[in-house]
């Protein structure tokens, strides 16, 4: 198909985001579908509203855990309030914001069509100190979190916990998150650009050119 292994997640928020705005939203909250607050937390919404009213960004969680058990570790917002060194901020997965901090930073980065998009935003807006992570070793991934950098966050975190539906280890073994090796390809292309273009709705589909036939297939 014309969209066959892009990222669409990042352009279609930004799209609702629009829309919601249009209406008169001023609090936004991004959920990816595999992400659901723990029991016992009907008023979950509720709190990520009274946050908002003192922050840019929340991460609407302090710990989060994988579904089958194996996996449970803090938001990045956590652990920096704890005073740890070593961050990991891959957590674009569930994060809340005001509609005014989404227009100043304009929007989610589109751009990470590979997936990973999420990650991206978290460093690109993340408070000084919170630099260690994976993404900024990879050429590609590197080069988004650089590109249109906004204004740091009023960041924070909400306690409470979350539940991630496991769909494959965090290593990027597993087809599903092999996030990091996909961007290896695109730079050996020479970067997204040469390979694929906007629609008439402003998603991504692939070029009819053999590069792009080859990296589609890769």
């Amino acid at each position: 198909t014309p969209a066959r292994g892009l990222w669409q997640k990042e352009v279609l928020w930004n799209i609702g985001a629009r829309e919601a705005v249009k209406r008169g939203a001023t609090k936004l909250l991004f959920c990816d579908l595999d992400v659901h607050p723990a029991t016992g937390q009907e008023d979950w919404c509720d709190h990520i509203s009274d946050c908002l009213e003192t922050c840019d960004v929340v991460q609407p969680w302090t710990t989060v855990t994988e579904s089958n058990g194996r996996g449970r570790w803090l938001s990045f917002s956590a652990q920096k309030a704890l005073g740890a060194t070593k961050i990991f901020t891959g957590q674009g997965f569930a994060v809340a914001m005001t509609a005014d901090w989404w227009e100043r930073c304009g929007g989610w980065p589109e751009d990470a069509v590979s997936g990973g998009g999420d990650a991206v935003a978290a460093l690109r807006w993340s408070p000084p100190g919170v630099a260690q992570n994976i993404y900024r070793d990879v050429p590609g991934m590197a080069k988004l979190i650089k590109q249109s950098e906004c204004p740091t966050a009023n960041y924070g975190y909400m306690p409470g916990d979350i539940v991630h539906q496991y769909h494959g280890e965090r290593s990027g073994k597993d087809d599903n998150r092999r996030y990091l090796a996909r961007h290896y390809v695109w730079e050996l292309a020479g970067g997204p650009d040469k390979v694929i273009t906007r629609d008439k709705y402003g998603l991504w589909r692939w070029k009819r050119t053999k590069l792009a036939k080859a990296v589609r297939e890769v």
